[in-house]
């Protein structure tokens, strides 16, 4: 071999090695030397989402050896790479791989090499395409993809196809530790960029659909369609004609005759090319009928559809869509903002509202091709389109995440869209993020938490009418939410429950999201919709997530109308609490925080800086008012589509007494701003004023809850740095209000260059103290006063806090800073 190399003509070998890196897929395998065994990378996947957990419950991404010798293999001196620079980055440890063995490496970036354990590489891999290589003791490259492998799908394998020697390509049925499966194998790896032009194409045509193929053998072939229509074949050429730009460029194209299309039509593509092998080529790849792209496509002049709202074009097989209508649910193609998203998972949402004529749905994307949202933002895989058409405004949900977006509260994005669907208007929507990960992931929350859907009243089981449900870490029992209801049951004495608030809550969050949901009348919270999340992995404290508020701002289920003031109806500030009459129980969190003196007078102090913020008192001028300008934008906007979709669905239905079965969608909008935003303001800002002297102050139906005056302007709290002896030690800030009235300080911020932001709801309490800490875990193992127990009120962390400086236990800081 050696003397081969050295007397072959340069040009000629360079020629043939690079012609056996194109057709091998760059898989090289390299002349083993001395001191280097058979061993080489047989298998990798580099989108983990559940084909292997590693010990730590995680789904890393993995890479397979094979010890293809006759001998056992110590792999000390072996190394793995994704940089052709650092051919030595991640090393083995003594471990022994058999004759024909397998061995699995997580690509997790944890970087573990303990003998005889789960081995961790120190890096991860890249599915859009990386550079992979094994080298043996000798320094030698035993096993490389290079220069990248190509774009990696979710769970699927790549790696050495069974029966091929020396062809790589996709494996749709991983074999972590054992032999590759030939199941379906693709040697799609010979497919690249697919494309098509003009990038808008209209019925009209021309519309040009290319890829490139790097195969020697076989010729691609096109098989398209035009909405839910059979298949059509063309063969495409690289003959610089038909559409083809450039001849023998490796781009392959052909023209796809659009005859009898129209405007706002589909039209989907596949790329196959039979080779007489058992691993032929397709793009996309498609190994999974149910959950991976089986075409690409795009909408036909999508531009032709006016509105003011964001459009997006649904389309599904007309045969499937009493099944998109049903908990079954229907694949579905879905275009907006020039990406087209094929095979996508749709159906039902909702309970109550699944049984109108008009339908909200949940989308499912595909793990390979998530959904970029309007407005931006990370891709997301699941979201919905709310049909909300038990409300004659359409806005009252959206009302309420967009009140709570603006007061800091993790809430989903709820703003209108207009759907078409096979081409044709479908309805006017509400596009909607689902709770879970990617919503808790969207609003800053660690989505390794737990998250709790629908508590209801905050009891032990999950009791309530909301389908108690765990979203995140399933896998594990209920226990830490067990602990938090049981710690706030009414068997609990006050002190104890007013304990469990401080020691167990952000309560920060928590005051920031009840404010809202009161000041909007939120009906279902108490017993039903109010989801709560668990910072597991940080602060270990629990705090509320905005979810389901569509029966809110006076449209109740039961009532007589719309209700904004009746204190005996759902309409108290303190509604949730034992002693608020309500025909549906009470909330044991809302009830222990209400009867608690200092965090009732948090809750005050914040609903009367949201009022402040948003709704304004009542006398103001009305173009002033952020609320009604609001919603005089948006209806604005909305207005042409919600007309389409009266004449498409007919009017809303309502089921309450006293609202008029046959509404428009002005009418709608008329009565929430008269009926409840009106009403609502007086209500909040005259009945349960601190001044209102007609009512006697208290925790009770027919009491006035107190809201306090407007906060004055130009405020000074103290803030002092502390730390345990010795110096050096677990540091705290105190700031203390020295003000006879509770102190909104959102958003205010302490100290310089690295300062500290108070989180919205942060309120101090009147000639009273906050603290916050260096670490969570950290002050619940204090022993020394202020501890767990004393009820000390922790808003925050401060990673950059000052340190103290020698024997010195207090320390002035600079002054907290309004914004």
């Amino acid at each position: 071999m050696n003397f081969a190399l050295r007397t072959m003509p340069p040009h000629r070998f360079l020629l043939l090695w690079k012609a056996a890196a194109i057709l091998f897929g760059a898989l090289a395998i390299a002349a083993a030397g001395p001191t280097d065994a058979d061993i080489r990378i047989n298998e990798f996947v580099a989108t983990n989402i559940r084909s292997l957990h590693d010990e730590d419950g995680d789904t890393p991404d993995w890479i397979e050896l094979h010890n293809a010798g006759t001998a056992a293999v110590d792999l000390r001196g072996y190394a793995l790479t994704d940089n052709p620079a650092k051919p030595r980055k991640w090393k083995f440890p003594p471990t022994n791989l058999p004759p024909d063995g397998y061995l699995v490496v997580f690509a997790s970036g944890k970087d573990r090499r303990t003998p005889g354990a789960a081995l961790h590489a120190s890096f991860r891999l890249a599915g859009t395409g990386d550079y992979l290589g094994l080298t043996g003791p000798s320094g030698r490259t035993l096993s490389e993809f290079r220069p990248l492998f190509p774009r990696q799908l979710p769970d699927v394998g790549f790696g050495s196809i069974p029966n091929l020697p020396g062809r790589t390509g996709y494996l749709p049925r991983p074999t972590p530790g054992k032999p590759n499966s030939a199941e379906r194998a693709q040697a799609g790896e010979l497919f690249g960029q697919a494309r098509h032009s003009p990038p808008t194409p209209f019925a009209t045509g021309p519309l040009t659909v290319s890829v490139k193929w790097r195969g020697t053998s076989g010729r691609p072939r096109l098989y398209w369609r035009l909405n839910h229509q059979p298949e059509s074949i063309l063969d495409l050429n690289d003959a610089g004609t038909e559409g083809d730009t450039t001849a023998q460029d490796g781009e392959w194209s052909i023209r796809i005759p659009l005859v009898g299309a129209k405007d706002g039509d589909m039209v989907r593509w596949r790329f196959t090319v039979e080779n007489g092998t058992n691993a032929p080529s397709r793009w996309p790849l498609h190994p999974d009928p149910t959950h991976t792209t089986e075409y690409f496509g795009t909408v036909l002049n999508p531009g032709s559809v006016h509105s003011s709202i964001p459009v997006v074009h649904l389309f599904i097989d007309p045969a499937r869509q009493n099944a998109a209508d049903s908990e079954e649910g229907a694949r579905a193609c879905f275009f907006f903002n020039g990406e087209f998203h094929d095979n996508v998972l749709i159906k039902v949402r909702g309970n109550t509202t699944a049984g109108f004529a008009k339908k909200s749905h949940r989308v499912e994307f595909n793990h390979e091709h998530p959904f970029r949202p309007p407005g931006g933002g990370a891709p997301i895989r699941n979201t919905s389109f709310m049909a909300e058409w038990g409300d004659p405004s359409y806005l009252r949900q959206h009302l309420s995440f967009w009140m709570m977006s603006r007061a800091g509260v993790p809430a989903p994005f709820h703003d209108p869209v207009r759907l078409q669907l096979n081409g044709a208007f479908y309805q006017l929507a509400l596009h909607s993020q689902v709770l879970g990960e990617e919503l808790l992931e969207r609003t800053g929350l660690d989505p390794a938490g737990a998250l709790y859907k629908a508590v209801g009243y905050v009891l032990p089981g999950g009791e309530g009418s909301g389908g108690f449900e765990k979203k995140t870490r399933r896998k594990e029992p209920n226990d830490d939410y067990v602990a938090f209801a049981q710690a706030l049951g009414d068997d609990r004495t006050a002190a104890q429950r007013a304990q469990a608030l401080f020691d167990l809550t952000d309560i920060p969050g928590l005051i920031n999201y009840l404010a809202v949901a009161r000041i909007v009348q939120e009906d279902d919270d108490i017993w039903a919709n109010m989801s709560f999340y668990h910072d597991n992995e940080g602060s270990h404290r629990w705090r509320p997530v905005a979810f389901d508020m569509n029966v809110s701002w006076g449209l109740s289920f039961g009532a007589g109308g719309i209700i904004a003031n009746r204190d005996d109806f759902r309409s108290h500030p303190f509604w949730g609490a034992a002693e608020i009459g309500s025909n549906q129980g009470h909330n044991r969190l809302y009830d222990a925080l209400i009867r608690t003196p200092q965090t009732r007078e948090m809750l005050l102090r914040r609903m009367r800086t949201l009022l402040d913020q948003t709704w304004l008192p009542p006398g103001s001028s009305i173009a002033n008012r952020p609320l009604e300008r609001h919603i005089r934008d948006l209806t604005t906007q909305m207005a042409p589509d919600a007309a389409l979709d009266r004449q498409r669905w007919g009017e809303p239905w309502t089921g309450r007494p006293g609202i008029p079965a046959s509404q428009s969608f002005a009418a709608g909008v008329e009565d929430l701003i008269r009926q409840f935003i009106d009403l609502r303001r007086d209500h909040l800002y005259i009945t349960h004023s601190a001044t209102n002297t007609a009512l006697a102050a208290g925790v009770g139906t027919h009491q006035r809850a107190g809201i306090p005056p407007a906060q004055p302007t130009d405020l000074r709290i103290e803030a002092r740095l502390l730390s345990d002896p010795p110096a050096g030690g677990l540091g705290w800030v105190q700031v203390t209000n020295p003000h006879p009235f509770a102190v909104d300080v959102s958003g205010w911020t302490l100290g310089g260059p690295n300062a500290f932001t108070f989180a919205p709801g942060t309120v101090i309490p009147a000639t009273n103290a906050v603290c916050i800490v260096e670490s969570h875990r950290g002050w619940e193992r204090r022993t020394s006063p202020p501890m767990p127990g004393s009820q000390s009120i922790v808003v925050g962390t401060w990673r950059s806090m000052p340190r103290a400086a020698g024997p010195v236990r207090v320390h002035a800081l600079e002054a907290v800073t309004q914004p």
